[in-house]
C-alpha cells in the first residue's frame, strides 16, 4: 500500500498553468462518474510509483517497472504509456476533489511518458507491447490515440523540443496505420479508427481523418446483424463496447456522424447485456472482457436511447462499492485505463469540444433490458439470452456452456446476485469444466426456456514454452518475421477458440469424455434449472462432482460454496443411474440469501 504522503501535491505558481475558462468552471457529474473520477485520482500516487522518475536513467518515463526496475521482462509494454493521458486529465481540469490539479510532478509524469514512448518507437512508426520485435497493431493504435489527446490536453506546457519529436512519432504512426489493418479482433480497428482521427484532428490532417471515416465504415459493414463483430472466432460483449467507445471518439473529435449509427447498433447489443451494477460477464464473450465503457456511454448518450437510459441509471447511488476492475484491478490497468474515467468525465463536463452533436442533451431513455419485468432478448448467433422477470433480471451465457446470473430486486434497485457456473468434475487427477467459450455449443430458445448442450473439458494452464518464445525472438528479427509471427499465433488462437488470456483455458483438443445438458426456465419468481451429466464411457461418481456457485447462496440443506466456490454433489443426495446423473434445481431469493432448491 503506497502512502500518499509519499507523493504528496507540489504547485506550480498559479501563473504557469494556463487553465481556460472552460475547465475551470464547476465540474458536475453523475453519480458513477463522481465515485469513480474520485477512484482513479485517488490512485495517482501509485501511477506515479510505477514510473521511472530518474532523471538519469535512460529508461526515465517508462511504466513498466517488471522492465525498468525488476528486470523480470525483457520488453517495455509501450501499451503502458498511456499513464501519460491520465497524468494529463489529472493535472489540467478541476475534477471534483482533484488535489492534482496543477500539481507539477503529475505534469512531468506526463511529460516524461511522452519522452519514453516516442524513444521506443520502432523504424516503421510502430511499437511492441508483448514481446520484442512485436510490431503491434493495437500497441500503436492504442498508445498513439492516448499520446494525441496528451497532447491536445497538456497544450503550451509541453516543451517546444518534446512536442516536436512526439508530433514526428505520432505521423510515423499515422503513416503505418494507413496501410495496415488487424481484422483478428476488430476491436483493434476500432481503436485505429480513434488513432487515425485524434492524429489527424491534433495536425490537422484530412488524410488521417478520412482514413478514419473508412475505416470506421468497413467495421459497420462487417458488423453482424446482431450488433456485434468478430473478435479471434468468437464474440465479446467488452469489446464490443470498447468499439463503440474510440469509434465513437472520432465522431466526437470529427463529427462524422455517418458512422454513429453502427456504434449505436453496437451499443445496444451490449446493452443487453450490462448488469445493474454497471458490470457485464466476462462468460459472454471469447476475450474474457468484460469492460463496460462510460465514455460511450456519454458519446452516445445525446443520439441513442438506450445509452441515454444508461447514463440515467448511472446516476443513481452505489448501494456498494463501484466496480472498478477495468481501471484499477492490477498495475497493467491502472496504467494504460485510468483515463478512461476522467475522459467521460471531461467530455460529460463540456471541456473536451464535441463535433458530433449540435446541443448535447440525453435522448429520450428506453427501459433497460434488467428494468424490464416481461421481456426477454435471445441474440442466437452470439448464444445469449437477457431476460426481465417481476422478481429478477438474468442472463444465460449458451455460448459459455449456459452459465446463468439472477440478479434479484429489491424494490427499484437490485439485491442479491447469483451465479450457477455449472460443474467441476475431479477425477484421475484432472479437473473437467464446462467452462468453456464456444459458439459451437448446442443451444436451443423457446420463449422462457433455453436448452444448451456443451462438453465438460480439463481445465489447463497456457505457457508457451521456452523454445517457442526463443523462436519468436530470433522470427521477429528476420525481415517479415513479425507479419508471419503474428499470423501463426492468431492462427493458434482462432484454432484453440481462446484469446490465451485465462489463467486456465479449455485448449485440449479431442473428444470429451462427459457431457453437460442443461434446461433453463425462468418463471415469474424463481429460476428452474434441468442438468444431466452424462459419461460417455463409464459412469458418473457423485463423490467427485460438485456444483459450482458464486454469491450469497445456500441449498435448502444449508451448504454454502466454498471459498472455490463448490458444493460437493453428494452432500445433496442425489441419484445416478451409472453413466448419468440428473439434477433439478430452483433458484429463489429467500430471506436473507440466495436458495438453491435441490428437487428430489
Amino acid at each position: 500500500m503506497i502512502n500518499p504522503s509519499m507523493v504528496a501535491p507540489s504547485r506550480e505558481p498559479a501563473t504557469t498553468v494556463d487553465h481556460d475558462a472552460e475547465s475551470q468552471a464547476s465540474m458536475s457529474l453523475c453519480a458513477d462518474l463522481h465515485d469513480l473520477v474520485g477512484e482513479v485520482l485517488s490512485q495517482i500516487p501509485r501511477l506515479l510509483m510505477l514510473q521511472d522518475r530518474d532523471p538519469d536513467s535512460a529508461m526515465r518515463g517508462c511504466m513498466h517497472p517488471a522492465y525498468w526496475r525488476d528486470k523480470s521482462s525483457d520488453v517495455a509494454d509501450l501499451r503502458r504509456q498511456e499513464a501519460a493521458l491520465a497524468f494529463a486529465l489529472a493535472w489540467r481540469h478541476p475534477y471534483p476533489g482533484n488535489r492534482w490539479q496543477g500539481d507539477r510532478q503529475v505534469l512531468h509524469a506526463s511529460l516524461r511518458a511522452l519522452g519514453f514512448w516516442y524513444r521506443n518507437q520502432n523504424a516503421d512508426g510502430t511499437f511492441d507491447e508483448w514481446y520484442k520485435g512485436e510490431h503491434g497493431y493495437a500497441v500503436t493504435s492504442f498508445s498513439s490515440y492516448a499520446v494525441a489527446l496528451t497532447l491536445h490536453t497538456l497544450g503550451d506546457a509541453v516543451p517546444a523540443d518534446l512536442k516536436e519529436h512526439v508530433v514526428a512519432a505520432l505521423r510515423k504512426c499515422g503513416d503505418w496505420l494507413l496501410t495496415h489493418h488487424d481484422w483478428f479482433k476488430t476491436n483493434h480497428e476500432g481503436v485505429g479508427v480513434a488513432a487515425l482521427g485524434a492524429i489527424g484532428w491534433l495536425l490537422g490532417e484530412d488524410r488521417y481523418r478520412q482514413a478514419a471515416s473508412v475505416q470506421a465504415a468497413e467495421i459497420g459493414r462487417r458488423m453482424h446483424e446482431e450488433g456485434w463483430s468478430r473478435e479471434i472466432s468468437g464474440v465479446d460483449i467488452g469489446y464490443t463496447f470498447l468499439i463503440a467507445e474510440y469509434v465513437g471518439m472520432h465522431a466526437v473529435l470529427n463529427g462524422d456522424r455517418e458512422l454513429l449509427a453502427d456504434i449505436a447498433k453496437a451499443y445496444r447489443f451490449a446493452a443487453d447485456f450490462l448488469h445493474p451494477d454497471l458490470t457485464s460477464g466476462a462468460e459472454y464473450g471469447i476475450c474474457g472482457n468484460p469492460y463496460f465503457s462510460r465514455v460511450a456511454t456519454v458519446i452516445l448518450a445525446p443520439h441513442e436511447p438506450a445509452a441515454a437510459a444508461v447514463l440515467r441509471w448511472m446516476d443513481q447511488p452505489a448501494t456498494g462499492p463501484r466496480d472498478t476492475s477495468s481501471t484499477l484491478k492490477d498495475d497493467l490497468r491502472l496504467a494504460r485505463y485510468a483515463y478512461q474515467p476522467l475522459l467521460a468525465a471531461a467530455i460529460t463536463a463540456g471541456i473536451l469540444r464535441r463535433a458530433d452533436v449540435d446541443a448535447p442533451e440525453a435522448a429520450e431513455p428506453v427501459k433497460l433490458m434488467f428494468q424490464a419485468t416481461d421481456d426477454e432478448r435471445w441474440r442466437p448467433a452470439a448464444k445469449l439470452l437477457a431476460v426481465g422477470r417481476p422478481g429478477y433480471a438474468a442472463w444465460a451465457a449458451a455460448c459459455h456452456a449456459g452459465l446463468v446470473r439472477v440478479a434479484f430486486r429489491d424494490g427499484p434497485r437490485f439485491g442479491a446476485v447469483g451465479v450457477d457456473r455449472g460443474y467441476a468434475y475431479d477425477t484421475d487427477g484432472r479437473v473437467y469444466r464446462n467452462a468453456r467459450y464456444s459458439l459451437d455449443v448446442e443451444a436451443e430458445y423457446q420463449p422462457g426456456k433455453i436448452t444448451v448442450t456443451a462438453p465438460l473439458i480439463p481445465c489447463k494452464f497456457v505457457m508457451p514454452p521456452y523454445w517457442a518464445r526463443v523462436g519468436l525472438r530470433v522470427a521477429t528479427s528476420l525481415p517479415y518475421g513479425p507479419r508471419w509471427s503474428r499470423w501463426l499465433i492468431d492462427k493458434y488462437r482462432a484454432r484453440k477458440g481462446t484469446a490465451l488470456n485465462q489463467s486456465a483455458a479449455g485448449v485440449s483438443g479431442g473428444e470429451s469424455p462427459y457431457l453437460l445438458a442443461r434446461s433453463v426456465v425462468f418463471h415469474d419468481d424463481h429460476v428452474e434449472i434441468v442438468d444431466s451429466i452424462t459419461a460417455r464411457n463409464g459412469s458418473i461418481d457423485p463423490a467427485k462432482l460438485h456444483l459450482v456457485l458464486d454469491g450469497p447462496v445456500r441449498t435448502d440443506g444449508g451448504a454454502a460454496p466454498n471459498v472455490d466456490r463448490r458444493i460437493p454433489v453428494a452432500d445433496l443426495n442425489v441419484r445416478t443411474d451409472g453413466s448419468t446423473l440428473t439434477i433439478h434445481k430452483h433458484i429463489r431469493l429467500a430471506a436473507d440469501h440466495i436458495e438453491v432448491s435441490i428437487v428430489k
